[in-house]
């Protein structure tokens, strides 16, 4: 299984913010998604999985899914007040905080919140919107899914082609240990051979996210202008663009903090390492649609500010020169705002 494959990015939606279901005896992880003002619950629901071998069908039953007012109000049904233990967040990176914001004070210091998101930076504005004090902050793990899958209708989900997830626990400042919490999220998730799940340092996590990243930086915006599948990334006309991204993000991210002193980073994000895999793979992947792209072609916003955006933002801070992905940043920002005024 090699990174490239986070071009075939995941997706699995539901109408719902939250919805919970149990991983063992006394615990439950929820998994937030799109805002919504329904208040109540819903319990039975069932996801379906067509498996990416044959297309058999794998329904599930037996969720209880909560429903969380985005405003919630004192006349308003509750959804639930208990603590929770652990979180899965999988909505698009910009619907992060609005997703937390109703359920953050059922979070504290011991519970345990997983990001599995497309891009970078989500993670980073919970914290400073949402849990600014690090006494009171949840712990942050973060993951990588190199697998593709698509939704067919509400609750089910075509996987594209198989993968691997790729779990890490985020350092903090004020403290060394590790909450059970997270261990139990983490053991529980990786003891699930389905999911094929495995535990890394954050340092490893890190670079895998990283490359991913440059791979998003491509092939995301390019396909999401030009409204064109994944095909032209091999048309001979585009190398030029892709290769010159691809030393600008290089460049970016070799001068990246967190990666000094991190043994070999600087060889695996040398520009020619880049290049190698990346131009290597678009071919297998010629086929595929972007999620980007499939986002402006059904007028959604893109998580264009957590893509090239977080690359541009952390290239001003390091005073490293990142044109081409402020002009991409650019271009796909005004497509949102075009999209956004049809709406």
């Amino acid at each position: 299984m090699s990174w490239e494959q986070a071009i075939s990015e995941p997706r699995l939606r539901t109408p719902w913010p939250v919805c919970r279901t149990r991983f063992g005896p006394d615990s439950h992880c929820s998994s937030t998604e799109r805002a919504s003002s329904m208040p109540g619950g819903k319990r039975g629901e069932k996801l379906d999985v067509l498996r990416y071998e044959d297309g058999a069908s794998q329904p599930r039953g037996g969720i209880d899914v909560e429903l969380v007012e985005q405003q919630p109000s004192e006349n308003a049904a509750s959804a639930g007040n208990d603590k929770i233990d652990h979180l899965i967040v999988s909505v698009k990176a910009a619907q992060t905080v609005s997703a937390l914001r109703p359920i953050k004070d059922r979070l504290g210091p011991d519970s345990t919140i997983l990001f599995l998101q497309n891009g970078l930076g989500s993670s980073d504005e919970a914290a400073e919107k949402l849990f600014p004090t690090l006494d009171t902050r949840p712990r942050f793990m973060q993951g990588i899914v190199l697998t593709g899958a698509w939704t067919i209708e509400p609750f089910v989900v075509r996987q594209a082609s198989p993968g691997a997830i790729f779990l890490g626990i985020l350092p903090r400042s004020d403290k060394n240990d590790v909450v059970e919490s997270s261990r139990y999220l983490s053991r529980t998730l990786t003891q699930a051979e389905v999911l094929g799940a495995k535990e890394v340092e954050y340092t490893d996590l890190l670079q895998r996210q990283l490359e991913k990243l440059v791979a998003n930086c491509i092939a995301n915006p390019l396909t999401a202008i030009l409204n064109e599948n994944n095909h032209i990334l091999v048309q001979a006309e585009m190398q030029p663009v892709i290769r010159s991204l691809i030393a600008e993000c290089a460049r970016i991210i070799r001068a990246l903090p967190e990666l000094q002193g991190v043994p070999g980073a600087q060889e695996r994000f040398a520009t020619q390492a880049l290049e190698e895999r990346l131009l290597a793979y678009l071919p297998q992947v010629q086929h595929n649609i972007s999620s980007m792209c499939q986002d402006i072609r059904a007028g959604k916003k893109t998580e264009i500010e957590y893509i090239n955006g977080y690359l541009v933002k952390r290239a001003k801070e390091l005073g490293v020169p990142c044109d081409l992905n402020a002009m991409l940043l650019q271009m796909v920002l005004t497509k949102d705002a075009l999209l956004a005024e049809r709406r």
